[in-house]
């Protein structure tokens, strides 16, 4: 299969916008980068080269990209594999080939490039990692909504975690996770594709629910009636610090009250809710 990407060089606020935009539109094959203190760099990827019809009118209008590339997939990620291993949280590292030497002691996930977010890079998904990697979770169920590859489930069962669950509207997601988790040995892990609570069965609950998704989505989540019974506990991140205080006032509404909030970055936090006794 061929993959066409497309990036520019945009500033911050236009860079922002524009994903947030693409992710309404169900559209998850993009990246967004820092490049400096004040633009990004929007990398969108498309399997032989199919845009929807909004998603290329929205992309019209940010004019011609900055560079385009046509990648071959099997040769795109051979080339991507070369990386070097990064430790994604204390103590746990992501290693794309599963042979690279490791420090003593370290816990590896063999992580191939795949066509889905979650390579460990993004500051959101390291805020998650390292709270999932400095829990105990033996014994609970955990749910990784808008997975990716799966890299934060991964990691929960890592953790001692008994059951993980995996959903993602993408399907090039679903197909990434479920290779994820064969290579680090959970062949058995439930995987739905579906748009967030809408993809899992409505007897299917958690004890902690993870989602590293963008504001306008985690405000949906927390707007489904599903929610209540699905789980008590929510870890968040990716949601901007402009929308934070949205996200706040629909947790309360939600039944949820906050007990933890970091800085993912200069633009991102992450938040850990639990529903209110």
């Amino acid at each position: 299969m061929r993959w066409h990407e497309w990036r520019w060089r945009l500033p911050r606020r236009q860079g922002r916008c524009c994903a947030q935009a693409l992710t309404a539109l169900g559209y998850l094959q993009h990246a967004l980068s820092s490049r400096s203190r004040a633009d990004v760099e929007l990398a969108v990827y498309a399997a032989r080269g199919r845009l929807p019809p909004a998603v290329r009118a929205l992309l019209a209008g940010l004019g011609p990209p900055r560079a385009q590339a046509v990648h071959e997939e099997g040769t795109w990620f051979a080339a991507l594999s070369k990386q070097q291993a990064q430790e994604i949280a204390p103590g746990i590292w992501i290693d794309p080939t599963g042979r690279q030497r490791l420090p003593p002691c370290a816990v590896r996930l063999h992580l191939p490039p795949l066509p889905a977010f979650g390579d460990g890079q993004h500051p959101t998904t390291r805020l998650l990692a390292r709270w999932l990697a400095a829990s105990d979770l033996g014994g609970q169920r955990v749910l990784d909504l808008g997975c990716g590859t799966g890299i934060l489930g991964l990691i929960a069962r890592l953790r001692g975690a008994r059951r993980v669950d995996f959903a993602d509207a993408d399907p090039h997601a679903v197909r990434a996770c479920r290779q994820a988790c064969r290579l680090n040995g959970y062949p058995g892990a439930r995987v739905w594709r579906g748009d967030l609570l809408a993809a899992v069965p409505p007897d299917r609950s958690c004890d902690l629910l993870v989602a590293n998704l963008y504001a306008d989505l985690v405000l949906r989540l927390l707007a489904d009636p599903r929610l209540p019974s699905c789980t008590g506990r929510l870890w968040l991140s990716g949601i901007a610090r402009r929308a934070a205080g949205g996200v706040r006032r629909a947790l309360r509404r939600a039944g949820f009250q906050i007990v933890k909030e970091e800085d993912a970055d200069d633009w991102w936090i992450g938040i850990a809710a639990e529903r209110r006794a």
